[in-house]
């Protein structure tokens, strides 16, 4: 069982006034930057990047013993909501999303006195449950307790904004409910708020929740350490006998795959060919993603195996034999994917799969260096910083762009047929290429992509998300730039093509 043990209570009696001018900053900023651009780009970058700069000047002043973890993981969110700047897959947002999460998570488990040294992976997953809790409920004590009086001032400025916070709702609600009872007091509503924008409820919202969510975030730095756990509980241990069966028949069966694919590992293209029932492109299809899962799997449970075995001695032979097992699993991973490129292509499902395959591998590496050797501290590590290395590597590449230009260089090898509707589904890093390409696409396409790429610029249809918010500089991006500066090109070109496809408008 797993049990899990989560301490919000701190021992500081009063905050600093800076956490709440801080707080407040970062709200009105969030909503001048990111909540009212229309998608993600160098406004969320400003505003993480601000963030950053606050938790270290609170570091500072409060003589943190991890201000250089705070400020090395604030650069590490930084560079992440930097890169959706220059790119605009959905696959490489989450993994940035992932990375400024697991930066939180680093800098709360450093701040409940666990350095990532010495970490353990039961401790990043409990500061990695902290996190959202830290965020909604975080700012409760700090409106509670925050200390905002000065040398000068008589009142309390607190009380002061507690009220206001409180009333402002109450008188919202009331203020709708006379409107709509009374057309004078409607009509006095009406000339008061025409001084204030029509939207300004909906920014005082926005700024609200940023405010909310930094506070919560920033008030951390101030909490005593209260170390969380996450582990497997003591009962749960695993002895000669069950080890020997577990491990036993997972390292039978894994042998048996290893020893089947063999053939097709130093055979090649032959081997496959040559095998009845058998052709490249089934052989290239089945099985890449399921190995890529069996990866995985594997990697968690020699991770719980390691912990809950109680004879080391028989358990670590096994499981080097497992893991040579799975190096000869990967390479036949590998080799399915080079053969599926080679014949069909490649697709940023698959690119994204070998990324993860690429992180699995690292870490079975990591595995077989630390924990089998029996360390354990180093491993987590190892594994946290592994994978925000690769998702930024990964981000950098563009998978979008890597697949187009793998894709569009096979054209002219024998038997191979570029897929220009698959190119549809990349979203901005297709346009260029099927604008180039446009003529050898059927006529119902043609006359979609054509229609739509119109509707587009004028920040209409339903691919108008592919060049959307590229005249306001907070959302602007390089992908969605470049797409639309294609389109601009083509402008009187899709015309012509649309008429030309479309069968309500041939004839015109």
């Amino acid at each position: 069982m797993a049990s899990t043990s989560i301490a919000d209570s701190t021992d500081v009696s009063t905050f600093p006034g800076s956490l709440l001018f801080a707080g407040l900053t970062l709200g009105l900023c969030g909503d001048l930057l990111v909540g009212s651009a229309n998608a993600a780009g160098p406004g969320i970058a400003i505003w993480m990047g601000l963030f950053g700069l606050a938790a270290c000047r609170l570091a500072y002043d409060n003589k943190s013993m991890q201000f250089h973890a705070i400020a090395g993981w604030s650069v590490v969110s930084f560079l992440a909501a930097l890169m959706l700047i220059f790119r605009t897959h959905p696959v490489i947002i989450l993994a940035m999303l992932a990375t400024m999460l697991t930066a939180a998570t680093m800098v709360i488990m450093e701040l409940n006195g666990t350095r990532l040294k010495v970490s353990l992976l039961s401790d990043q997953i409990a500061a990695g449950i902290r996190v959202p809790l830290q965020a909604v409920s975080g700012a409760i004590p700090v409106l509670g307790t925050v200390d905002i009086r000065t040398k000068t001032s008589k009142h309390n400025k607190m009380a002061l904004l507690r009220g206001l916070l409180i009333a402002i709702p109450l008188i919202l609600v009331f203020g709708s409910l006379f409107i709509e009872a009374d057309q004078k007091f409607e009509a006095l509503a009406t000339n008061v708020l025409s001084i204030f924008s029509p939207e300004l409820p909906q920014h005082i919202f926005r700024a609200f929740v940023f405010f909310w969510l930094a506070t919560g975030l920033l008030a951390v730095i101030y909490k005593e350490p209260q170390p969380l756990k996450f582990a497997l509980s003591s009962r749960f241990s695993l002895g000669k006998e069950e080890t020997l069966i577990i491990m036993g028949s997972l390292t039978a069966l894994f042998i048996t795959f290893v020893l089947l694919q063999l053939p097709y590992l130093f055979g090649g293209r032959e081997t496959i060919a040559s095998t009845e029932g058998l052709t490249l492109a089934n052989y290239a299809r089945r099985g890449f993603f399921e190995l890529v899962a069996v990866s995985g799997l594997t990697l968690g449970i020699l991770l719980v195996m390691a912990k809950a075995s109680q004879v080391p001695k028989l358990f670590r032979p096994l499981a080097g034999v497992l893991l040579a097992c799975l190096l000869l699993i990967l390479l036949s991973a590998l080799q399915r994917l080079l053969l599926y490129t080679q014949s069909f292509g490649l697709t940023v499902d698959r690119i994204t799969a070998l990324t993860f395959l690429l992180w699995i591998a690292v870490c079975l590496a990591l595995y077989g260096m630390i924990i089998l050797r029996g360390q354990s501290e180093k491993f987590a590590m190892g594994m946290t910083c592994s994978a925000v290395v690769i998702a930024f590597g990964f981000a950098l590449i563009s998978p979008a762009r890597f697949v187009i230009s793998v894709n569009t260089e096979k054209v002219g090898d024998p038997g191979y047929q570029l897929d220009l509707l698959y190119f549809k589904n990349l979203g901005s890093p297709g346009i260029p290429v099927l604008l180039d390409n446009l003529e050898l696409l059927p006529d119902v396409e043609q006359c979609f992509l054509s229609e739509n790429w119109l509707q587009a610029l004028k920040d209409e249809g339903p691919l108008r998300y592919q060049v959307a918010g590229t005249d306001d500089w907070r959302s602007w991006n390089l992908e969605k730039s470049r797409a639309k500066a294609a389109l601009e090109a083509a402008r009187d070109r899709l015309p012509e093509i649309r008429n030309q496809t479309c069968p309500q408008n041939r004839g015109h």
